[in-house]
């Protein structure tokens, strides 16, 4: 099965698509635009195997380096509802090279989870003592789902305050967004925080932070 979907990953090749600019980090790729990768998964997705099996695939798909195969796993695990929290964070600290495998980790799977148990909520602010950027990086996104729907607002405070002397700008950048999406629920709170920590919040988070934000706000957020 996973030869006749790399046989067409392979084919779908664009030569007139080169991912690689949004990335700083290289990355393997078989240059192949974002929703045509998506529409090969739900194609290939293996309706016939049992979960384990399933997983065992898309570990072996993570495995190979190539965005487009970690970009299938991805969608084939959403497909299948995975719960399996200690699956997810094995592909995290292991397999993810970048921000985009970071951030469609936790925004289909790991994000969606910690909705829905909020127990796990201590492992993942644990992240954030990583030496690995991208688990940090995870640290902070995995509250962007829950923070859209207006939950876990004192976790996600939490967590920027753990992140907030990080020099990584993917990391602050993670964090700030967080916050960014707090906002629909907590504007009020979300700019009091700033407000707050805006003496020693780095630029980059503080206006991700604030984007959303009316523009009286914005120019007292940024006032020095």
């Amino acid at each position: 099965m996973l030869l006749e979907l790399r046989k067409t990953l392979k084919a779908s090749h664009d030569p007139t698509y080169h991912p690689e600019q949004f990335f700083k980090e290289p990355i393997k790729v078989y240059n192949i635009r974002y929703p045509v990768v998506r529409k090969i998964a739900r194609d290939y997705f293996p309706k016939q195997l049992k979960h384990p099996d399933l997983i065992l695939q898309c570990m072996e798909l993570w495995k190979s380096g190539m965005f487009e195969e970690c970009v299938v796993a991805m969608e084939w695990a959403e497909r299948a509802k995975m719960k399996e929290f200690d699956v997810f964070e094995s592909w995290l600290k292991n397999y993810a090279t970048n921000w985009a495998h970071v951030d469609g980790l936790c925004g289909s799977l790991i994000g969606p989870l910690l909705e829905e148990h909020p127990e796990l909520i201590p492992r993942v602010k644990a992240w954030h003592m990583s030496k690995n950027r991208w688990v940090r990086r995870a640290s902070a996104v995995a509250f962007v789902v829950p923070g859209r729907h207006g939950k876990y607002l004192a976790d996600i405070f939490d967590i920027s305050i753990k992140l907030m002397k990080d020099e990584d700008d993917l990391v602050q950048k993670a964090y700030g967004w967080a916050l960014k999406e707090a906002c629909h629920h907590h504007e009020k709170e979300v700019f009091q925080f700033v407000m707050k920590h805006k003496k020693i919040m780095p630029r980059t988070a503080l206006r991700y932070a604030i984007e959303k934000m009316p523009k009286e706000l914005k120019s007292r957020a940024m006032e020095k």
